[in-house]
């Protein structure tokens, strides 16, 4: 079984046959490897966001979806592995801009963890939030945002399969 990695705008992109990038929602076009999915979110680069810190960092990216009504805005902050380069393994905190650091009312902040996983093969991204807010994990598919988050595991109570579109920039 062979593989080859390319790197297309900064990306790199693994592209392989059989196990090497398996189906993702039942596909295997253009599916993410644990080093993309790190490099696309920019984990190894973003900077924390929280309340009282008078402005987010600018720079980082932010992926944003608006599935049923919830609007999330986060980013992803490395604490330990590498994302991106040659390894796409890491974990690290995931931060909620919500109405922003200096809003009393609903600031943003600290709202869970994430590990990436997969380094050359299909990646996936989990997603483990705070007081109960369950676990979620993706693989991912795309070649430029939107990206489509595909539901891997049953864990949050939603159907394996279920996709969402993510925006994925720098705007917070």
């Amino acid at each position: 079984m062979s593989s080859k990695a390319f790197i297309v705008g900064g990306l790199v992109l693994v592209l392989g046959s059989g196990t090497v990038l398996g189906a993702c929602g039942g596909s295997t076009s253009n599916v993410l490897s644990g080093i993309s999915i790190g490099t696309v979110l920019g984990a190894d680069n973003n900077s924390a966001c929280t309340a009282g810190s008078g402005n987010c960092p600018t720079g980082g990216k932010w992926a944003h979806d608006s599935v049923a009504g919830e609007n999330n805005n986060e980013t992803i902050v490395k604490t330990s592995g590498t994302c991106g380069g040659v390894v796409g393994s890491c974990t690290g905190n995931v931060y909620d801009y919500k109405l922003g650091p200096t809003n009393g009312s609903d600031p943003s902040g600290l709202v869970g963890t994430f590990t990436i996983s997969g380094g050359f093969s299909q990646g996936s991204i989990q997603y483990v939030y705070n007081n109960g807010g369950g676990s979620y994990t993706y693989c991912v598919r795309g070649t430029a945002s939107p990206y489509t988050f595909v539901d891997t595991a049953s864990s949050n109570g939603g159907a394996v399969g279920t996709t969402r579109s993510v925006t994925i920039d720098t705007t917070q």
